[in-house]
Formats: structure tokens, sequence, C-alpha cells
């Protein structure tokens, strides 16, 4: 089963500003098991890497500037897993394949790789309530205020697609995601559990728009960390 996305690698123009962006939002930065390259992380551990735009290492962009070049999916069953894609996508662009791990090029033109999950579950984080109708769960409290985010996960990517129908189909139809909601011919919300968060995968069409990223969500603790 595909857990969610656990490694996100971008080929950034400007590393200087990039690593302040990513350190202001409330990333850790960690050293890099990657020569060349700047890591951080959330409180899971899920990484995110800064590469060079120009990196020989990186997979072929999707767009030109910076952008993200590689999304890693993390399996909750590794060798059942790794053996059911393997065989799933041996006919698709890009397709590779070892003990531990699996990749190809999804109809976007985006390198995603699987592998086993490495990412660690947190303890309950302590959370102030919110108060929204018919729900009434802080009183006489202030909400906190939190100096910057500290995110806990990678929560979802969001990607422009010329052709919504052929990439919304493959990864139903090859990687076994579950479609959650949509705009009709518009956008596609996709989930890779039966069970989880709302999506981890939008597709998103818009007339005479190429291939590209729209963003990187991340799970934080509340909404106060949001605000």
């Amino acid at each position: 089963m595909i857990t969610g996305i656990e490694i996100l690698k971008f080929g950034v123009e400007d590393r200087a500003a990039s690593n302040k962006f990513l350190a202001d939002f409330g990333l850790k930065n960690t050293t890099s098991d990657i020569e060349g390259t700047d890591l951080y992380q959330t409180q899971n551990g899920s990484k995110i890497y800064l590469f060079d735009c120009d990196d020989a290492r990186l997979p072929q962009a999707i767009e030109s500037g910076s952008t993200l070049r590689e999304v890693t999916w993390g399996l909750d069953n590794s060798a059942q897993d790794l053996a059911d894609l393997a065989d799933h996508l041996k006919d698709v662009d890009g397709y590779q394949s070892t003990a531990d791990m699996v990749q190809c090029i999804d109809p976007n033109g985006m390198t995603i790789r699987f592998q086993k999950s490495f990412v660690h579950e947190l303890p309950q984080l302590k959370t102030e309530g919110i108060n929204q109708y018919g729900s009434i769960n802080r009183v006489n409290a202030a909400s906190p205020v939190y100096e910057k985010g500290q995110p806990v996960a990678i929560g979802h990517v969001v990607f422009f697609t010329p052709d919504l129908e052929k990439t919304e189909k493959f990864y139903i139809e090859k990687l076994g995601f579950f479609l959650s909601d949509a705009y009709r011919n518009r956008g596609a919300f996709l989930r890779c559990r039966g069970k989880g968060y709302h999506h981890d995968l939008f597709l998103l069409s818009i007339p005479n728009k190429p291939a590209g990223l729209n963003h990187v969500a991340f799970v934080v603790r509340d909404i106060h960390e949001v605000i």
C-alpha cells in the first residue's frame, strides 16, 4: 500500500533564497546525505532536497526555472508492494526497478519513485481547540501564537496537467489511487489510500496551461499554526 509522499527533490535557481524560505517556513535544516544538496525535514522525517537546477543527477524538469523534479512515495508492505508496482509499471516511460525501489515517469512528465516507508509516527501533539458553529472547544482561553510553523509531514502536491483524463487514469488504474472529489473537466483530488487525508495529489487542468507545479502543502498541528 502506498502511504504518502516522503521525499521531494527540487531543482532551484537560487539556493540561498530557497534555503532562507524553507528555514523561515519552519522546516528543519539537517546534514544532507546527498553530496552538493541541502536537506530539510518535517517532524515525521519526510525530506525536502534542494539541488541546483542544472544538476545532472536530477530528472528532466516538467517546466522551466525552479521547480519540483522528483516525488518519492512510501510503501507499507515494501516487498509485495514493490513487486506489484514493478508488474503494473513495467510498460510505463522511464521505468526502473531494483530490489529497493520502483521508478517511472507519469503522464504529466514527473518522475515518481516508490520505496519502503521510513517516516515515523509522532506522539499526539498538544493543540488548542477551535470554535465553530455547533462545536465550542476553547472557552476563556486565548488562541496560541506561534513564532513560525513546524510542519509535521508533507501533505500533498498539486500539478497543472494538460491531459487531466490521462493523468488521472494513470494514478487510479496503475497505482491504485482513489478519487476523493473532482471538478468536472478541471480537477481531480486523489488519495493514495482508501482511508486518509482528503487528498495526497491534486491534478488541475486550465485551458492552454502546460504541465507544471502549482504548490506543495504541509501538515501542521492546528489551524492556529496556519494563521
